[in-house]
């Protein structure tokens, strides 16, 4: 009876002896993955400052604002609603005008 107690007793310490170095082997692992860790590329300073192209930004924002004006007058043009000139009418009415009224 004793000699079943102690292998029931040494049974349950053996599991938990396992499950102990089960855990540390874990952990020395993950120890093991943290130290490989390198730099792969040491950190340089460049030897030439950046700054902005003045002419190449200049060039670029001239000529940008030149096709936005121009893409918003087109537009402006193409959406009005409004008849501003005789030959206008003409060409929406295929009729020939005859008189025209100017109101200020």
């Amino acid at each position: 009876m004793i000699y079943r107690q102690r292998l029931v007793k040494l049974a349950d310490a053996t599991a938990a002896f396992d499950d102990l170095v089960r855990t540390q082997k874990e952990a020395e692992d993950d120890q093991q993955k943290i130290a490989n860790v390198a730099i792969a590329e040491a950190p340089i300073e460049p030897h030439l400052t950046s700054k902005p192209n003045v002419m190449l930004n200049l060039a670029l924002g001239v000529s940008s604002a030149g096709f936005l004006s121009l893409g918003a007058a087109f537009a402006a043009e193409y959406f009005r609603d409004s008849v501003e000139q005789p030959r206008e009418l003409e060409g929406f009415t295929g009729l020939p005008v005859r008189a025209i009224s100017y109101d200020d």
